[in-house]
This record gives C-alpha cells, sequence and structure tokens, in this order.
C-alpha cells in the first residue's frame, strides 16, 4: 500500500510484488502530478524488495513529473523515506545500512545508501552514496 513519507521532502512511497512489475511500471504523468499536488509529494518511488544480487535491499524508480522529472537516477529524500518506511515494518532493523538500487531503466544506475537509528525515540535518517558529475557550468547573476 502506498504511504506518504516526508524526510525533507515528501515522497509517494509504493512497493510493487517484484522486478518484473518495476521494470514495466509506465506512469500516466498527468494523474501522477495531479496527485503529487494534491498531497503535496515530490513524486512516486516506486519499489521492490525483489533484488538482483546480496548487498542490494530494494529496487527504486523515482518519478516527479509535477517537478518536470519524468525519472531520476537517483533520489536522496526519497530513499531516506524508503528507509523509514523498511524501518517501520520491521524489514530493516535500528542502524543497519540499507543499499537501493535506482536508476537502471535509465541506464544510470546508481547505489543510494540509507539507514535508520533512534536518537531518544526519535528517527535518525541518514543518505549518502556515489555520484557522477553529468554536466557543469557556471551561472552569472
Amino acid at each position: 500500500m502506498p504511504v506518504l513519507i516526508w524526510t525533507g521532502f515528501p515522497d509517494i512511497i509504493m512497493p510493487v510484488k517484484n522486478r518484473e512489475v518495476l521494470e514495466r511500471t509506465s506512469p500516466d504523468f498527468k494523474a501522477l502530478s495531479a496527485l503529487s499536488e494534491k498531497h503535496g509529494a515530490g513524486g512516486a518511488h516506486v519499489f521492490t524488495l525483489d533484488a538482483p544480487e546480496s548487498g542490494i535491499t530494494a529496487c527504486c524508480r523515482n518519478f516527479a513529473p509535477l517537478y518536470d522529472i519524468d525519472e531520476e537516477a537517483a533520489t536522496g529524500t526519497a530513499s531516506g523515506g524508503l528507509a523509514y518506511y523498511l524501518h517501520t515494518h520491521s524489514l530493516a532493523p535500528d542502524g543497519s545500512n540499507c543499499c537501493f538500487l535506482q536508476g537502471e531503466a535509465m541506464g544510470r544506475p546508481s547505489r543510494i545508501i540509507a539507514s535508520v537509528d533512534l536518537k531518544d525515540g526519535s528517527p535518525v535518517i541518514k543518505v549518502g552514496g556515489r555520484g557522477a558529475i553529468l554536466a557543469e557550468g557556471e551561472i552569472y547573476l
């Protein structure tokens, strides 16, 4: 069942059955934009726990058409939300690192590491990973 989770920016976290369903996911961008706007969400972070190799917690795809992003190769805030989702569903113990694979459908695979720790009963979410510079430039104002 999809849930709205906020870890700095709200995202709809949506589980699917397996990688085949994840790979076939093709959102109606107009409808997803309207849904995102209605709920104040950045978009939908679709995931499966059906991972292709050990060490990968979940495979993910992120769609944010409300912000003109059909699909994103790496999404830190949504990965934080997914880590929290897994934690609250007893699928990731306190302090354990989750490794999320995202961007494969775009030919730009990313591995994002996220964890949830409890500090004085409140969740502390950490997200990290490696990136690649695709373009750079300067803006003069």
